[in-house]
């Protein structure tokens, strides 16, 4: 069942920034240097990891086999078994998780 927007509307939820309580006010909380550090790790990892990972996927594009579903397992495989492509992979999504807790933490989001 399709639903008008303005009822779509109604049942979101806006989740408010985290505040804090001075002189009997609620004020947004600005990130801590530690939040703002985390962020800026994950900025330098993921830029530092993209082109290890360009270069470590280089000759994937030669992998030819018949068949689409067999291409793309012999193109994984190419890719899970060269160092060069799982090193970068992994730092990359480690900064993914860095960036995820830190957001979860902060409430950033």
């Amino acid at each position: 069942m399709v639903q008008a927007p303005e009822v779509m509307q109604r049942r979101c939820r806006v989740v408010p920034r985290p505040t804090a309580v001075v002189d009997g006010r609620y004020v947004p909380m600005s990130p801590s240097a530690g939040d703002v550090l985390s962020l800026l790790f994950v900025s330098v990892l993921w830029g530092v990891t993209n082109p290890f990972l360009r270069k470590g996927a280089e000759g994937v594009e030669r992998v030819t086999v018949e068949g689409k579903v067999r291409r793309l397992l012999y193109e994984a495989k190419f890719l899970i078994s060269n160092y060069r492509y799982v090193v970068p992979f992994l730092l990359n999504q480690s900064g993914s998780l860095v960036f995820y807790l830190t957001l979860a933490s902060t409430g950033m989001w």
